[in-house]
């Protein structure tokens, strides 16, 4: 029987492979977003109202929370191929090689989705700051920073990356197991052939 055969799969370890990559690639992320952004929310209505004074401007927290949006919606869109993915590689069984090139494909889009929903490292941000603060003067200076994490993002990308040589080791280190809960599958459903071989070997 073929590896990728779907008799040797297990749909509901393939839904509960699906829902682990929800909770991980998306539910985990967005809530730390839509946190930050419910933080942002609550400091410019203290700000607003006079009761907190925090040594960063109105501005550049609303400018904060729009790149917290934006990445949520990223986090999910990007999320997507990968909890596909996770359903055939849940599916199989360890031992199984159908888990190989689902687990190479995900990996490959776990580092792309790193790679995106950063920017590459580079989060660029826009800042209106008033110069009446600096010079007294009625007007505004736009000042544009860029937010570097480009070591982080590839430190993250290799270890993504990382995981493709695990599913071929985890394929190797499985295999004998696999094949020997196969036979023993086989053994069972055709009871009578095994008895015949029995025989067979009696005569001899």
């Amino acid at each position: 029987m073929s590896d990728f055969s779907l008799k040797n799969g297990s749909i509901g370890k393939g839904a509960v492979g699906m829902l682990i990559a929800i909770l991980t690639f998306i539910i985990i992320p967005v809530s730390m977003a839509t946190l930050g952004m419910h933080t942002i929310d609550l400091a410019l209505t203290d700000m607003e109202a006079g009761t907190v004074d925090l040594m960063i401007s109105t501005d550049m927290l609303e400018v904060v929370q729009e790149e917290l949006a934006l990445f949520r919606d990223k986090v999910i869109l990007y999320a997507i191929p990968i909890i596909i993915l996770a359903f055939p590689i849940g599916f199989y069984p360890k031992g199984n090689f159908g888990r190989v090139p689902f687990g190479l494909l995900q990996t490959i889009t776990l580092a792309l989705w790193v790679w995106y929903i950063t920017k590459g490292g580079v989060i660029p941000i826009n800042v209106d700051l008033p110069l009446e603060m600096i010079a007294g003067i009625d007007a505004t200076m736009t000042i544009s920073l860029n937010l570097i994490i480009t070591g982080f993002v590839y430190l993250f990308m290799i270890v993504a990356l990382a995981r493709g040589a695990y599913y071929f080791a985890e394929y190797g280190g499985n295999r004998r197991k696999y094949l020997e809960k196969q036979q023993e599958k086989d053994d069972e459903k055709n009871p009578s052939e095994n008895d015949d071989k029995g025989k067979d070997w009696e005569l001899v």
